[in-house]
C-alpha cells in the first residue's frame, strides 16, 4: 500500500484480518505499510476504552468511513 490512502477497500481488508486474530505488525508487513499508521486507524475508529484493551476486533471499515467523513467536515463524534 506504501503512501496510499486508507481506501474502503484497504479497510475491509484490515478489518477482516483484525477479526482473524492477526497481529497488527504482521498485517502492516503484509499491507506494505508501517504498524504505526495501523495503529492510527484503528485507534481513530475505535473507543479509547477498546483501544487501551486491544479490542481491536471492533474496528469496522464502515465506521472508519464515517469517522472520515465527519473529520473532513469538521464534526465531532464526542459519543462513543
Amino acid at each position: 500500500m506504501g503512501t496510499r490512502i486508507w481506501t474502503f477497500e484497504n479497510r475491509k481488508i484490515l478489518e477482516k484480518l483484525l477479526k482473524e486474530g492477526y497481529t497488527v505488525p504482521w498485517i502492516a508487513k503484509s499491507m506494505g505499510i508501517s504498524a504505526a499508521a495501523v495503529y492510527i486507524e484503528i485507534r481513530r475508529t475505535i473507543g479509547e476504552d477498546e483501544y487501551k484493551a486491544r479490542r481491536y476486533i471492533k474496528y469496522t471499515a464502515e465506521k472508519a468511513i464515517d469517522k472520515k467523513i465527519m473529520e473532513i467536515k469538521g464534526e465531532t463524534d464526542d459519543v462513543q
